[in-house]
């Protein structure tokens, strides 16, 4: 693959003069190369590249004789380079078939090429036009020669992102941060994986594309990416998703906004629920899927009236998001060659990036271990769709239909439905089968959200109310699952708490008759009362906790007064 070392960069050709290149050509000797001298090219080591290409085929895109068992294809024939056959049968069949090189016209050795100075380069990209001038062909050619590499670049993420999920789930399958989000975490977290996630916008909509108008309809980062809505609010601009770990693998997602039913799949499907996840404060409504969900806020303030903003706003008790934040600045620099690239085309820019950086790290010989038999491109008898649709279709197009992208990204599931970004809500299907005393609650709990009663500080405190409440119930089913119970007493000091606190939270629980209080037995010298919490729900609905003072209208104060 990219083990090979490096050849001279100038070859014999390049060194001969002009005096014997017409000698050549005057006595009508012809190149002993197998190559069209349309496509020879000083400085450029044709059989170097043509074997990475055919390297590649042989390891990602195996094909077996369909009349020998487990018979791999792999003997070539001298005067047609495209074409494999049997060993034992001599039966024949074209290698590009089913493969991102399908109807491929161009020789073998420039897939090759651009793969090779695509992982030497990396981070920097390589564009279209680069390919056109130094393989010396058309725009167009270079151009669709850059998405074939793009689609086997998606191809192959695929199996990163299995191999990433299987390492992490292993190896924080019964991990647990401290309760308290005030604990440190620097050395909990020192030799373990750093995950962090982020949002920034790519590319953005400039005043001169939206002529001067503003934009009213969308806010926050999400604002800049689509035009106003005066001039039909497309989407011009790019927002991306990033999911990256410290010294590890990175993914990239275009996204069309920041919504939990939008990045809420993403990540589901990135990381286990058991890994912990540090993020800014724009993932509020991740506290109720991950429970090892850290955040920090990049808008305290200082306490000191002659500053501005905190020193701990980038990162307070070991949470941060420097790790998503620093791949997104490299994306960005390196994006910068593109000059612009359109949002239909974005996962596919992106793909490449990540595959790019994720090779780097974790190598490309780890593809290939994982060959297990329904994985992508390895091991599989004649990898790829089926021949409705690239063997029909004698063009790329349904391959990049494929990872084109789509606005339309958001999930419809009512189990990740949220408001405005700060709490999860009740799913219909859940509220109909809860009791009535119980389905009121989860009714009134969505109410609040929806139709954003109270003040900012109420809300805000109810939020936190909901963190506590998430934390709590997570100790005693983690209790129930080891076969004991956990006191109340214990509950407050895991998380630093007082009993006042905690009560409120377990009175309304036992209301709704959601779990039941046992006395703990003590000596007979120790007079403090405790209790064992046995749950008796499997999970734990989504329930107000503050009780808010209903507003009383001063007319009616004047006239009880009068009376």
């Amino acid at each position: 693959m990219t083990t090979y070392p490096l050849l001279p960069f100038l070859t014999n050709r390049a060194r001969a003069t002009p005096a014997v290149e017409k000698r050549n050509l005057d006595s009508g000797k012809r190149s002993s190369s197998k190559t069209s001298s349309k496509f020879k090219h000083a400085g450029i080591n044709i059989p170097f590249f043509e074997q990475i290409t055919k390297k590649i085929l042989n390891d990602f895109y195996k094909k077996f004789c369909p009349h020998c068992e487990d018979q791999i294809l792999d003997k070539e024939i001298s005067t047609r380079p495209d074409v494999i056959r049997c060993r034992v049968c001599h039966y024949q069949t074209s290698r590009l078939s089913s493969t991102p090189l399908q109807q491929f016209k161009l020789p073998l050795w420039m897939f090759g090429y651009v793969f090779h100075e695509s992982f030497i380069q990396h981070p920097k990209v390589l564009t279209s036009t680069e390919i056109t001038k130094r393989l010396g062909i058309s725009y167009k050619a270079a151009l669709l020669l850059k998405r074939r590499f793009q689609i086997f670049a998606s191809e192959q993420l695929e199996i990163y992102k299995r191999i990433t999920f299987k390492l992490l789930e292993d190896e924080f399958r019964d991990f647990n941060l401290p309760p308290n989000e005030n604990t440190d975490i620097t050395k909990k977290m020192a030799k373990r994986s750093y995950i962090c996630a982020d949002t920034a916008v790519l590319y953005s909509a400039s005043a001169r594309a939206n002529k001067g108008r503003k934009r009213f309809r969308h806010s926050g980062a999400t604002a800049s990416i689509y035009l106003s809505d005066k001039l039909g609010g497309k989407q011009i601009g790019t927002l991306v998703h990033t999911i990256a770990v410290k010294r590890g693998p990175v993914f990239f997602h275009s996204v069309p906004n920041q919504k939990a039913n939008t990045l809420g799949p993403i990540i589901k499907e990135h990381l286990p629920i058991r890994t912990p996840l540090f993020t800014d404060q724009g993932y509020r409504w991740l506290w109720g899927i991950y429970r090892n969900h850290r955040s920090v806020n990049h808008n305290a303030k200082s306490k000191k009236g002659r500053y501005r903003w905190a020193r701990n706003r980038w990162s307070k008790y070991g949470v941060h998001s420097q790790v998503a934040e620093g791949n997104q600045r490299l994306l960005k620099t390196s994006f910068g060659a593109y000059c612009y690239t359109t949002p239909e085309y974005s996962t596919l820019y992106l793909n490449e990036f990540a595959f790019l950086k994720n090779a780097k790290v974790l190598g490309l010989d780890i593809l290939i271990q994982d060959g297990a038999e329904d994985s992508v491109g390895i091991g599989a008898m004649l990898y790829g769709p089926s021949k409705t649709s690239r063997a029909r279709n004698k063009s790329l197009q349904p391959s990049i239909d494929k990872f084109r992208y789509s606005e339309t990204n958001e999930s419809v599931s009512e189990e990740s439905i949220i408001e405005s970004g700060y709490a999860l809500l009740n799913s219909k299907s859940a509220i109909e089968k809860a009791k009535v005393k119980l389905s009121k609650e989860m009714l009134s709990h969505n109410q609040f959200w929806n139709e954003k009663k109270g003040t900012y500080s109420q809300r805000r405190r109810e939020l936190e109310h909901q963190k506590l409440a998430n934390k709590i119930w997570n100790m005693i089913i983690e209790k129930k699952e080891k076969g004991s119970h956990i006191s109340v007493s214990d509950l407050c000091t895991s998380l630093r708490i007082r009993k006042v606190t905690a009560n409120h939270i377990l009175k309304k629980w036992i209301k709704l008759k959601l779990i039941e209080k046992r006395r703990k037995g003590q000596a007979w010298y120790d007079r403090t009362i405790d209790f064992y919490i046995k749950p008796k729900a499997n999970d734990l609905p989504f329930l107000l906790y503050t009780k808010f003072k209903k507003k009383v209208e001063k007319n009616s104060k004047v006239k009880g007064r009068n009376a």
